[in-house]
């Protein structure tokens, strides 16, 4: 057995707090986040639903103009209103569960909200697929 100089000692207790350090930053970086999305919970379920029901006005305006034109947009429309059901669907789901989660603890309104930005962010992906489309069919 070998014995440890003080030296030593000290180096490894130096590097071990250096660790627990960053390993508690994290940590308290990752609940931060967390408390974030909780708090903003009602402005990411605002924006969602609005995001929604102007993707799904739009989603409207494109199938009228597609069957007043009869064009052969039938495949492209569809695959993109397959796109735009399915997200609709899940938006849906968190906007229900939202008025059931309200008043629940951080964690869950955490991770609602952290999937309504989420799915904000495909919502307007869509309209900008849509908004494609539209130029396309305006030719």
């Amino acid at each position: 057995m070998t014995t440890l100089g003080v030296a030593e000692i000290i180096a490894i207790a130096i590097a071990s707090a250096a660790l627990f350090y960053q390993v508690g930053k994290d940590a308290l970086k990752s609940v931060k986040k967390e408390a974030s999305y909780s708090k903003n919970l009602k402005e990411n379920y605002e924006a969602l639903q609005w995001e929604l029901n102007f993707l799904l006005g739009f989603k409207s305006d494109i199938e009228r103009t597609i069957r007043k034109r009869r064009g052969n947009y039938g495949e492209i429309y569809n695959r993109w209103s397959i796109h735009v059901h399915e997200v609709e669907e899940k938006a849906k789901s968190c906007l229900e569960k939202y008025e059931h989660i309200r008043k629940c603890y951080a964690v869950r309104r955490s991770k609602l909200s952290r999937k309504m930005v989420s799915l904000c962010k495909k919502v307007i992906e869509l309209k900008g697929e849509g908004k494609d489309l539209a130029r396309l069919l305006s030719k």
